[in-house]
């Protein structure tokens, strides 16, 4: 049995010849200690069941942890175990964000924490800030940054901390002025598609413009999951927001694991960047060329976007355009078109159509127009 380098913390089972025939290694990693090696199993199904006993054990004492570890101490054996992987300055950053406000006042243990609890806390943050030993709103993010990537290393196979992070897939809100999300419109979206021509983000726009899907989500996209045959991309993995697209886990959002037909457009512009690279299945479609094995990160694609913006002269930001708006755009102009949001659910892969209306859907001025002109119509009957 083969089992991917990633895949490490899951178990390692391997075939061993003896004088009776094959039999099965286990080896599990245990954090701290040497690992857990169990021999001699006489098929890869024994071994696989006593490696799920192993894990679920595990898992089970993880839950018991969660009753008693808080977040500030998962944040701060997180800052210790990966002080080396970061640059000094990030540190340093880390280290006052934690002392001035994570060790104080998040020392809630981890199973009463929620996304709402921790959204209340970001909210009120703003009006806590240290005047002039902070940089304001930037230390609100870096607070939020740190405690969703401890979270989610503490549940790790390899750390086996907690079970599972709360903060999961949590969509959070900074708290700032004029921070309410807005669709791009069309006009802006075409601006920004002719100045960035030319250059790779120009597909990342248009794929993200043409199918509603999320930024990490195309960022972990691979060309094995292009199937210029059937004309669609399969979205089944996801460059992870908490890691800012370092990490690509074979997940998706929500497990809504689907098929995003591809238009004329996107089609032939992915055809045109495969010939220009001639990639191998597994390369990413938008690999970084600093870190070759890895796509680009959060970082780099934010820097596409204020450069692309500024050249098209469409203001972004926070209320303005963001990437994100991308996806709204999708989904108003679908909507819009009288497209059945069922429809539109899917291929965004929403979990409830609800989602997509209440919190996506952006009724344009156009449709608002239209609506006011059938009411004066009816008036005037």
């Amino acid at each position: 049995m083969s089992t991917k380098r990633g895949d490490y913390g899951k178990g390692m089972i391997r075939p061993r010849e003896t004088k009776k025939g094959t039999v099965y290694d286990l080896e599990l990693p245990v954090p701290g200690r040497r690992p857990y090696y169990k021999g001699g199993f006489k098929t890869q199904k024994l071994a696989k069941v006593h490696r799920d006993q192993i894990l679920r054990a595990r898992n089970a004492a993880a839950l018991l942890n969660e009753k008693s570890v808080t977040v500030s101490q998962i944040v701060g054996r997180w800052m210790k175990e990966t002080a080396s992987e970061k640059a000094g300055s990030t540190v340093v950053n880390y280290e006052s964000a934690y002392r001035r406000y994570i060790e104080p006042d998040l020392r809630t243990p981890v199973s009463l924490f929620t996304r709402k609890a921790f959204q209340e806390y970001l909210d009120a943050l703003p009006n806590r800030l240290e005047k002039g030993k902070t940089t304001g709103y930037s230390t609100v993010r870096c607070i939020m940054t740190m405690v969703k990537a401890a979270l989610r290393w503490a549940a790790t196979p390899e750390q086996g901390i907690i079970n599972d992070s709360p903060l999961r897939d949590a969509r959070l809100r900074l708290p700032m002025k004029g921070a309410a999300p807005k669709a791009v419109g069309l006009g802006s979206f075409r601006d920004i598609m002719q100045a960035s021509d030319g250059k790779i983000s120009h597909l990342l726009w248009l794929v993200l413009g043409s199918s509603g899907a999320r930024r990490g989500e195309i960022l972990g996209l691979r060309w094995r999951d292009v199937d210029f045959n059937e004309r669609v991309i399969r979205i089944g993995s996801i460059a992870t927001p908490e890691s800012r697209g370092a990490v690509v886990e074979e997940r998706v959002k929500g497990k809504q694991w689907r098929a995003i037909p591809l238009d004329d457009a996107t089609l032939q512009a992915f055809q045109v960047r495969f010939e220009d690279v001639k990639p191998k299945a597994d390369t990413f479609v938008f690999e970084s060329k600093r870190k070759p094995g890895q796509p680009y990160g959060y970082n780099a694609v934010d820097n596409w976007w204020r450069r692309d913006c500024r050249k098209a002269g469409v203001p972004y930001g926070r209320g303005k355009a963001q990437i994100h708006g991308l996806r709204r755009m999708f989904v108003t102009e679908m909507i819009d078109r009288q497209v059945p949001v069922k429809v539109v659910s899917e291929i965004v892969g929403h979990t409830s159509t609800m989602i997509t209306e209440n919190v996506y859907f952006v009724a344009s001025d156009s449709r608002k127009r239209e609506a006011i002109n059938t009411m004066g119509s009816l008036l005037g009957e």
